[in-house]
Formats: C-alpha cells, sequence, structure tokens
C-alpha cells in the first residue's frame, strides 16, 4: 500500500545562478542515466523579454550540491526561450527551445500596427527600460530583415551524441513547450505543445511563432526529423487559443496525461488535463482539475504515482504539487513546496534522484528598486512526509 502523503518537508535550497551571469529563466532539469545532473534554461538575458536570450546549460556531478559554469548552446539573432531537455536511451541528449521577437514590443512606435501593446504594459516598458537600451534595442531590430525574422522564428531542437560537448544544427520541432518532449517506452519522443503559426510575423500570438492550435508532434528517429501527430481539441466552453505551455508525462499503464494552462474565462488558471490512451495518436475531452496555477511539470515516480509541480502566483506567491496515485484520474490537495516567490518567477520542473530525495528548479526575480533584477536559478531539494 502506497503511503499517504501528509507534508512536504523542505531540506536545502540554493541559488544555481548568479545575478552576475544576467537573466536565467524557464529551466527544466534532467538527471541522466549516469547520474549526472543537468539544468537548461534560456540565459544572457537583461529582462524577461529581450533580444540577448541564449540557450545555456549547466551540469552537476554530485546530485546539485554543486554546479559548472553555464555553457551557451544557442547564439541565433532572435531572443531564445524555454528549454526544455531529455536523455535517449543510448544516452542522446535532445535539447528545445523556442525563438521570439516579444521584445520589439517594448520599442514599438505609437502608430506600429503589428506592435500596438496595452497601456498597461506599455507603461511597463517604459518603467524598466533605459534609453540606452531602447535605442540598442531598436537598432537591432532595424538591423534584422522581416526574411530573417520568418526564417528564425520557430520551435527548434538539437542533439548531442556525446554527452553535450557538441551539438547538430538545430532542427524544426512543428510544436513548442517550456520543457521539452517526453521519452515514450515504445522509443518515440512526444512533444506536446502550440503548433507554429503559418505566417509566424503576422499570425504568431504576441511576437511568438505560435498559432492558436495546441497539439502533438512526434519523432521516431531520435529527434533528427519530426512531425505532426495530432491535435487536442478545447472542453466545451473553452477555446484552444487560451491553452498554453503543455507537458506530458507517460503513467505506467501505458496512457499519456498532459496538463495545459489555461486562460479561458472559464476556469482561468486552472490546470486543464488531457488524456492519450494510444500513444498520442488520438486525445479524449479535456477537462479542468480544479487546481490553480500554472505552468506544470509532470514527472512519474518510481512507485508509479504522478507528481505535478507548478507555479502560484498569487499570495502565497511560490510554487506547489500535487499528487496522484490513479494515473491523473484524481490529485491530492495542493502541498506548499515554496511560498517566497518574487515578481517574477516559476515554471518549475522536478526529478525524483537516486536516493529517494527530490529536486526542484525553477526562476525567480526580485525587485530592486526601480529597476527589476535580474533572475535567478533557484534550487530546492524535499522530501515527501508520508504516513
Amino acid at each position: 500500500m502506497t503511503p499517504s502523503v501528509t507534508s512536504v518537508i523542505p531540506l536545502e535550497t540554493s541559488i544555481i545562478s548568479s545575478p552576475e551571469q544576467g537573466f536565467c529563466g524557464w529551466p527544466t532539469l534532467l538527471q541522466r542515466r549516469s547520474g549526472q545532473l543537468v539544468a537548461v534554461c534560456s540565459g544572457n538575458r537583461r529582462h524577461h523579454m529581450c533580444p540577448y536570450g541564449r540557450v545555456q546549460l549547466l551540469r552537476s556531478e554530485d546530485e546539485g550540491r554543486t554546479w559548472g559554469r553555464l555553457s551557451t548552446l544557442t547564439s541565433g539573432p532572435l531572443d531564445d526561450r524555454d528549454a526544455g531537455i531529455v536523455e535517449l536511451a543510448d544516452g542522446t541528449l535532445i535539447v528545445t527551445w523556442f525563438t521570439s521577437i516579444a521584445y520589439e514590443r517594448g520599442i514599438a512606435g505609437e502608430n506600429d500596427p503589428r506592435h500596438l501593446v496595452p497601456e498597461r504594459e506599455a507603461e511597463e516598458w517604459k518603467r524598466i527600460l533605459t534609453e540606452e537600451e531602447r535605442e540598442k534595442w531598436i537598432a537591432l531590430r532595424d538591423s534584422l530583415a522581416d526574411s530573417c525574422r520568418q526564417r528564425e522564428l520557430g520551435c527548434w531542437s538539437i542533439r548531442s551524441e556525446d554527452g553535450g560537448l557538441t551539438w547538430s544544427p538545430k532542427v524544426d520541432t512543428v510544436v513548442g513547450n517550456p520543457h521539452g518532449p517526453i521519452l515514450l517506452a515504445d522509443g518515440r519522443l512526444l512533444l506536446c505543445g502550440k503548433f507554429q503559426a503559418g505566417d509566424k510575423l503576422v499570425d504568431g500570438q504576441k511576437g511568438s511563432p505560435f498559432s492558436v492550435a495546441i497539439g502533438a508532434a512526434e519523432s521516431s528517429d531520435g529527434g533528427q526529423t519530426w512531425q505532426e501527430l495530432s491535435r487536442i481539441s478545447s472542453m466545451p466552453g473553452h477555446g484552444s487559443e487560451g491553452y498554453h505551455e503543455a507537458h506530458a508525462v507517460e503513467a505506467t499503464d501505458g496512457q499519456i496525461v498532459v496538463h495545459l494552462r489555461n486562460h479561458n474565462v472559464e476556469n482561468d488558471g486552472e490546470i486543464v488535463q488531457v488524456k492519450s490512451f494510444d500513444g498520442g495518436k488520438t486525445w479524449a475531452v479535456p477537462r479542468s482539475i480544479g487546481v490553480w496555477g500554472f505552468p506544470a511539470h509532470l514527472t512519474r515516480l518510481s512507485d508509479g504515482r504522478l507528481l505535478s509541480t507548478y507555479g502560484h502566483r498569487k499570495d502565497p506567491r511560490g510554487n506547489r504539487l500535487i499528487l496522484s496515485e490513479d494515473q491523473g484520474e484524481t490529485w491530492s490537495e495542493p502541498f506548499v513546496l515554496s511560498a517566497d516567490g518574487g515578481k517574477d518567477f516559476g515554471y518549475p520542473s522536478t526529478i525524483q534522484t537516486k536516493e529517494g530525495e527530490f529536486l526542484t528548479l525553477w526562476y525567480d526575480r526580485k525587485e530592486d528598486g526601480e529597476i527589476a533584477s535580474p533572475a535567478s536559478l533557484y534550487l530546492q531539494r524535499w522530501r515527501l512526509g508520508e504516513a
């Protein structure tokens, strides 16, 4: 009989990136079969949205107690965001991300119809951007031809067969999400998320490459190529434009469970769950699980239970988790993992270590006077209190 969870017991919290390294956000944590920990994030940044984001990677050889230096995996002309990572059975690493020109909204002219922003957003941009930054961003924007934007906007992956020493050229993944694909028992890679728009400059949502459609892509050749697999329909009263930032897990019985960020008016902010019983080819009707928070990262524990960790962006601001003992049919009440979230934080990802403890990685940006301080990566070691 599986013990009942009574509490979350924090053991240690550390910061694994420093402000001197710039704004680091949207991380994903992986424990390789060798035991090595690898984390990827969008680093080299100045702000939540800016032109400088790069996919960066760091490693730990002692289960997260010490970490090496950040290394840069991408250096494209656009903002590289939301890095995910997965390991194949042969040790090959796959890293995913998407590119964005959302920063251009912060420097758009008053009559620029492509980048008009709400008044509240415009005021925030005025607050955080110095005049020097604004001039640099305008110069960067003006140096990019629309043909470059169209070519470089997208959802991408790279692969490494030598443990991350060298990486392949990037390939199109068709869909994108914050934490990347999962490896299925049949050897396929499954990536659930938003589909790319046909014309990314015209139809991409808010400077991203994404359309309103959500679903799944697959790779049957170890991430060398990706193909559309299926579309996820919305639940009654919802539209797919309100679904974002999916993450999936394969349960012990083979069904696939996906958690979606929901911003439809109905159930706004609650996790929406959808299942597939045929490897992602078709999907059941989504449903809200009644838990407020976003976005979620799913993990299957060694005993078969499912764990979902997610950000809770209202007081008490921090990260939370829920557990399921029945393949996602029902979920526990939320447990507080952290309760000191700053102005901009979240996107936790969680692994279960070989010692039976858990590690959760997220980012957090604290306020520092008029100008926001850079976000850093936070790592919490914890365990479940069980009776």
